[in-house]
């Protein structure tokens, strides 16, 4: 489509406002809450409609609208990867992950049944970060004998894993299907984007 000589659809012009936009950072409306984390040393923005609740490792926000796991709606960790009674592979898996070309699928036995695919490599607050999607579309009960009667829906889920010193950290937007994972994008976006250390 032309206007006068001039076409409307200019790629130069259309980077230039994206570029404006990206550098010029989300800034949450009214209804979002502030979250602050002195012990582990966060703090993010998340809508007012979810609801922190605090564990030893990190916070999961939940929406107490939806029934049973459906709830977990996001997940901050500063513990990624760590398993009970096994050591720490936060250090292996974010370095697997970060230096896979984007589009990569990865499958690892320990890390459950699904798979892992890459999107980018990214920084957050200013460390090193990577954005995966994690798909599981059977339960991960049959690898996991002790939860004999938990019925697990499937997982598809995005995580951005941030790598700050020793630690890995973890931010996980939880789905049971891909409509779910797809609507909850937007909102996980905006909320990795207000993440900062402290």
């Amino acid at each position: 489509m032309r206007f006068k000589g001039t076409s409307l659809f200019n790629p130069t012009i259309i980077f230039i406002a994206a570029l404006a936009y990206l550098s010029a950072g989300f800034t949450p409306g009214g209804s979002w809450k502030i979250y602050r984390n002195q012990h582990l040393g966060f703090s993010l923005k998340f809508p007012g409609d979810l609801n922190a609740e605090e564990f030893p490792d990190g916070l999961m926000l939940v929406n107490n609208k939806l029934p049973g796991i459906d709830r977990n709606i996001i997940q901050v960790t500063n513990a990624a990867f760590s398993q009970p009674n096994s050591n720490d592979r936060g250090a292996e898996y974010f370095n697997l992950f970060r230096n896979a070309r984007p589009g990569s699928v990865l499958r690892q036995a320990d890390l459950g049944g699904g798979t892992f695919r890459k999107v980018e490599n990214l920084t957050v607050d200013g460390y090193p970060a990577v954005k995966m999607i994690y798909d599981n579309p059977a339960s991960d009960r049959s690898q996991h004998p002790d939860w004999v009667g938990r019925d697990l829906p499937p997982s598809y889920d995005m995580h951005v894993y941030i790598r700050k010193g020793e630690a890995t950290w973890a931010i996980r937007s939880f789905a049971s299907d891909k409509k779910t994972q797809d609507e909850r994008t937007k909102t996980f976006e905006q909320i990795i984007s207000t993440f900062k250390f402290s």
